[in-house]
């Protein structure tokens, strides 16, 4: 529903929140079945063929870190 527009995204301790103006969603960790990190960013999958895809672009180098702490904690 929010392909093409501005989303933020964020995430917590029970998944990945994404907002899009007043609407949004929530996908929970254990929806998602792995990640990976690659140069242009993080997928974190929730089936073969389907995932949600975060920019490095997008990040701080502090963000990243997190994000790189938060993943291996929650779906390695």
């Amino acid at each position: 529903p929010f392909f093409g527009k501005e989303i933020r995204v964020s995430l917590t301790a029970e998944g990945v929140a994404v907002r899009c103006g007043n609407e949004g969603y929530l996908q929970a960790w254990k929806n998602f079945t792995g990640y990976r990190k690659d140069k242009p960013g993080y997928l974190l999958y929730m089936e073969k063929g389907a995932f949600f895809f975060i920019p490095l672009a997008a990040c701080s180098l502090e963000e990243e870190q997190r994000l790189d702490r938060l993943l291996s904690s929650r779906l390695s």
